[in-house]
């Protein structure tokens, strides 16, 4: 084989290991997980030793999905906005549909 054709035919494929070592090589530090600073009780937990007022204002949520909305927007006192939810309801097709069935 010729000399020029054997350094070719080392050459590559020793390029290509030094390459691929050097890309597996990390020169980022260890990663250190941080500390983290644990509440013993967070504030949405119920407190049964503390008193009133360390307890905070956090209560329990109490969804009320079954009552009756009504025309809430009334209590803005804005008459155009009380002819545009007129004008919303009335152009409704699910609530036409609706009312027809």
């Amino acid at each position: 084989m010729n000399k020029l054709h054997m350094k070719r035919w080392l050459g590559l494929p020793g390029l290509m290991t030094a390459l691929l070592v050097v890309a597996g090589c990390s020169l980022a530090p260890t990663y250190e997980k941080p500390g983290v600073d644990e509440p013993s009780a967070y504030k949405e937990t119920p407190q049964k030793t503390l008193d009133a007022s360390e307890a905070g204002t956090w209560k329990t949520a109490q969804p009320s999905e079954e009552m009756l909305r009504g025309e809430w927007w009334t209590i803005f006192g804005d008459a155009t906005l009380n002819d545009l939810e007129k004008q919303a309801q009335d152009a409704n097709q699910n609530l036409r549909a609706a009312a027809r069935a």
